[in-house]
């Protein structure tokens, strides 16, 4: 706790002497941090024009309620009130923040800063991207508007912060054109030793949980619900933020609904609603959530038929994707593992297969006319052939396919598994082998696309 303080402090110094630096205003505002370009999606941040929250005004610190179903300020609880939040803090006790007060106003600048980043994360995800506006929690907390806790949470908790539904169920939310069934309200915890500067973040994460708690309620959707909140981190914060989560570059055969170590795989696919969100639109991420809080197959079923496409394709698409970095923001994505390679006239069997969703890469080290035959139940292929700026695929009807190898810097085996799952104890490995040898009957790729970031693939490991 102590070391954490100083952290803390160490950054706050820092943090408030740029403040102190660019202008000596008595308010406080987000200016330090990174500001937002314009991306393609026309949903994007271009028409924020630079702008950045920031707080009035603000009253003096007034008292916390005490609420019985909400956490609990262990030592005289005060308030900040904003627009929107109620920010619930003390300057005493095992849950204090750090008490600088440089602007003189009755409020640690601290509790400003986290107040500062709720009101951007509300501005961008509800009044710019047109996200819900959670149901209102009534009288908890004192008020109807929402509240946060500053709280010291144990060491060992493994997060600096959470969302947390209302017991009471409302079923439908006011503030949506449309009929839930099971939305709630609730509140945010963040804890005390939070670093000043990465507070956007954090509060756009926790804000768009509380988003879906006023959609889909309290009801686990797992991998979906953490993917859509790290992603919108990455919304709110624009471009020159990418977050820190790429176990998906790292096992990319994972099932997709694996938590993996610590739920980080979830997190990490962020990057798979990036892909949805660019390829098909930010408000089809609106939907299936939406959808999903009816019943998640039909979301996804939904999806595919206005989208006029398959599964097969959607998987397809989205693991040449990872192979090719094929993002907007693409130079940022760091390049995928590859699970090893074969030479010609040899087979590759991998260690383990592929789970439900996701991928396998193979590099077919081999020049001239192949032939490259996938043996498996249940498993698609796709060849990807890289030459400069350009990617050629081929298909594998049957688990076979042939080409020149000697025409491309790189060749690429994906193998693929594209069965949708919705249950972490669903997630099975499917086993298969890759044979390489001699080929005639050449085809023509079905079709190229620009890779113009890609990066050769890491941790090749010959297989005889």
């Amino acid at each position: 706790m102590e070391v954490g303080k100083l952290i803390a402090i160490g950054a706050m110094v820092i943090v408030f002497s740029l403040m102190l630096t660019v202008a000596f205003a008595p308010v406080i505002s987000l200016a330090y941090f990174p500001t937002a370009t314009p991306k393609p999606n026309p949903l994007e941040l271009s028409s924020f024009d630079r702008k950045w929250y920031s707080i009035p005004d603000v009253d003096p610190p007034g008292l916390s309620q005490v609420d019985s179903t909400r956490p609990r300020i262990r030592q005289d609880p005060q308030t900040l009130d904003t627009s929107h939040f109620r920010v619930h803090y003390a300057i005493e006790g095992v849950d204090r923040v750090i008490d600088y007060n440089l602007d003189g106003n009755g409020h640690p600048d601290f509790v400003e800063v986290i107040s500062a980043s709720l009101e951007y994360a509300w501005y961008a995800e509800i009044d710019f991207f047109g996200w819900p506006t959670p149901p209102s929690d009534g009288e908890l907390g004192g008020d109807g508007r929402v509240d946060v806790y500053l709280l010291d949470l144990p060491d060992d908790a493994g997060r600096l912060a959470y969302a947390e539904i209302d017991g009471i169920e409302l079923g439908d939310n006011p503030n949506t054109p449309y009929v839930e069934t099971k939305a709630g309200s609730g509140y945010i915890v963040i804890d005390v030793d939070t670093v000043p500067i990465s507070t956007l973040a954090t509060t756009a994460h926790e804000l768009m949980h509380l988003i879906q708690f006023g959609m889909v309620g309290g009801e686990s959707h797992g991998w979906l619900e953490e993917a859509m909140a790290v992603w919108m981190e990455e919304q709110v914060l624009g471009t020159r933020h990418l977050p820190s989560y790429i176990g998906v570059f790292l096992a990319p055969d994972a099932c997709l609904t694996s938590p993996g170590s610590g739920k980080y795989h979830w997190y990490s696919l962020w990057v798979f609603i990036q892909f949805l969100s660019e390829r098909y639109g930010t408000e089809t991420v609106m939907e299936l959530l939406r959808d999903v809080g009816l019943s998640e197959s039909q979301a996804w079923d939904r999806l595919l038929k206005v989208q006029e496409t398959d599964l097969d394709s959607l998987v397809r698409d989205f693991s040449v994707a990872l192979l090719t970095r094929g993002f907007v923001k693409d130079f940022l994505y760091p390049t995928l593992t590859i699970e090893g390679s074969v030479r010609l006239g040899s087979t590759f069997i991998p260690d383990d297969g592929v789970e439900q969703m996701g991928a396998d890469y193979v590099e077919i080290e081999a020049r001239g006319p192949i032939q490259i035959s996938l043996e498996s139940q249940g498993l698609t292929g796709v060849v990807v052939g890289i030459n400069d700026d350009l990617g050629y695929l081929y298909k594998m009807p049957e688990g076979q396919t042939s080409l020149d190898a000697g025409l491309f810097d790189h060749v690429y085996v994906i193998v693929m598994n594209p069965q949708m799952v919705f249950s972490p104890s669903d997630c099975q490995i499917t086993e298969y082998s890759i044979d390489v040898s001699l080929g005639d009957d050449l085809r023509r790729a079905d079709f190229s696309i620009a890779v113009d970031n890609f990066r050769p693939l890491r941790f090749a490991v010959p297989h005889d």
